[in-house]
């Protein structure tokens, strides 16, 4: 399937989910990477396709895409503090919510979430089912270093997808 793909298109998509890109952060952050596009070779193709071969993303990079489709498609700027509080009890600063962009369209959204709901209803994520509260999510892996170390296991994803609460990455 990933064969009959339009890689430049693929490339395009995954520039628009802020791939190859600094991202405007409170922390510093390496760039994911994708490099996908037509003139890819069939076997790395293959291999980015499922997420993997020259593919790098950043666990912060994932939450954010995760937290768009939690809120429809919308990505706002991440901060780290909601409030900066003096020794006195005054707030010395306060950060509100900013949209960052549109990251993709809400119907986009809904399609994902519903899918991630999948994922622990009756996927890879089955083992957080019946946790109490509702979670979509998607699993994966990630290799590092020279490959001669076991692959890491991913989890990214977000409680109660009707009315979003938390996004984990």
């Amino acid at each position: 399937m990933t064969l009959d793909m339009d890689g430049d298109r693929f490339y395009k998509t995954a520039e628009k989910l802020l791939f190859n890109q600094k991202l405007d952060l409170p922390l510093p952050s390496e760039k994911s990477r994708f490099s996908m596009n037509s003139s890819t070779a069939e076997a790395l193709t293959m291999q980015t396709g499922i997420g993997q071969g020259n593919t790098l993303v950043t666990p912060i990079h994932m939450a954010m895409i995760v937290s768009a489709i939690a809120n429809d498609g919308k990505l706002m700027k991440p901060y780290l503090v909601d409030s900066v509080v003096s020794a006195d009890g005054n707030k010395v600063k306060t950060n509100s919510p900013v949209t960052y962009q549109q990251l993709l369209s809400s119907s986009d959204a809904e399609l994902l979430t519903g899918l991630m709901k999948g994922v622990v209803e009756n996927g890879t994520a089955k083992s957080l089912k019946g946790l109490g509260v509702e979670i979509a999510g998607k699993t994966g892996s990630a290799e590092h270093g020279d490959g001669s170390q076991q692959a890491h296991s991913w989890f990214v994803g977000f409680s109660n997808p009707d009315a979003p609460e938390i996004v984990v990455s």
